[in-house]
């Protein structure tokens, strides 16, 4: 079963400095995808 992304709660704190992350999303709930490759040479 593939579940997509699910993320993190918004950030609640405003302040008024110039970095002001309110509402921001930074955060992940579930892990994030996993990729395999595989490669195969033949001569």
């Amino acid at each position: 079963m593939c579940i997509g992304v699910q993320f993190g709660r918004p950030n609640q704190i405003a302040t008024t400095a110039a970095n002001n992350t309110f509402g921001v999303v930074s955060t992940q709930v579930n892990d994030p995808r996993l990729i395999q490759m595989a490669l195969r040479l033949r001569f």
